[in-house]
């Protein structure tokens, strides 16, 4: 949920800033405020949705913190392999 805010931020930032020509700066600027209408609510959905469905919001947590902890495993599996010198 976290990389759709994000992903949603970069993409209005970017409307925000293509060449401005005079003929299009009106449109830029709908298209910009109707970008940054639609993020914010995506978010206010998001967030309502935790609020109707808080055992889904838990699981991804739980899976979230899980996925964090095997990746960390790997990770530290991976750097001892390339510490150990080789015979």
């Amino acid at each position: 949920m976290g990389f759709l805010f994000k992903a949603g931020f970069w993409f209005a930032i970017v409307l925000l800033f293509l060449p401005k020509n005079p003929e299009t700066l009106r449109d830029q600027r709908e298209l910009a405020q109707s970008s940054a209408r639609s993020l914010i609510k995506a978010a206010n959905d998001a967030a309502q949705f935790c609020t109707d469905q808080p055992a889904v919001c838990q699981a991804a947590s739980q899976t979230s913190a899980l996925a964090t902890e095997y990746l960390n495993l790997a990770t530290e599996k991976l750097t001892r392999k390339e510490e150990k010198p080789v015979k």
